[in-house]
């Protein structure tokens, strides 16, 4: 594989991320972190309530003490917020982390909060069930089941380091110049000497 897994957040939270990490929301709420959420509220309670089941276990993990990661950037999720996609921004994420001996990383077939997808702690597997039609196609609409499909995650438990970040991707040049700025204001620690910040629509709907 080459490129990156995806996760969006808006801009506010930037400096943030850069400094700490992407944080699962749990751990967000139990460090006192001010955050900004555009989040659906309706989604996010489901979420809350979601157990992560592998197999046959019995007791699962929090679906909210995980970072939700995706393999594209175009989703049903940002489609949503098509109208605030000027204050988003995404950080691409190594695909190396799904490799990593340091990291729990489950799987889901679909949107993690459906009660028709399912998770896989092995990629292989997951791979099997994951449509990558859907997700490598323009438009997810011409699929059944699309929707739910397009939204498969990638699930990284508690915490990303920001040295597994490989670029910082916006749509406008407000939205780069407030990121450069942020660079500019002060270093911050872990961050690939390499990382790119880069203005591309292309990414965006």
């Amino acid at each position: 594989m080459s490129g990156g897994l995806y996760y969006f957040a808006d801009f506010r939270n930037c400096a943030s991320i850069l400094k700490k990490g992407i944080l699962s929301k749990n751990l967000v709420q139990k460090s006192r972190i001010r955050y900004w959420d555009f989040s659906d509220p309706e989604v996010q309670q489901r979420r809350h309530f979601k157990q992560v089941l592998i197999g046959s276990e019995i007791q699962g993990i929090n679906l909210h003490e995980f970072v939700p990661l995706y393999w594209v950037t175009k989703t049903p999720t940002l489609f949503a917020r098509k109208n605030i996609q000027d204050r988003i921004f995404f950080i691409e994420i190594d695909y190396e982390i799904i490799e990593s001996e340091e990291k729990c990383v489950i799987f889901s077939d679909g949107n993690s909060a459906s009660n028709q997808s399912s998770f896989f702690d092995n990629f292989d597997e997951a791979s099997m069930y994951i449509d990558w039609d859907v997700i490598n196609s323009q438009y997810w609409n011409n699929f059944a089941d699309g929707t739910r499909k397009r939204n498969a995650e990638v699930l990284i438990y508690n915490r990303i380091e920001p040295t597994w970040f490989n670029k910082i991707i916006v749509n406008n040049d407000e939205m780069f110049s407030y990121i450069c700025k942020i660079f500019g204001k002060k270093p911050f620690d872990g961050l690939r000497k390499d990382l790119r910040i880069l203005k591309s629509p292309k990414y965006f709907f």
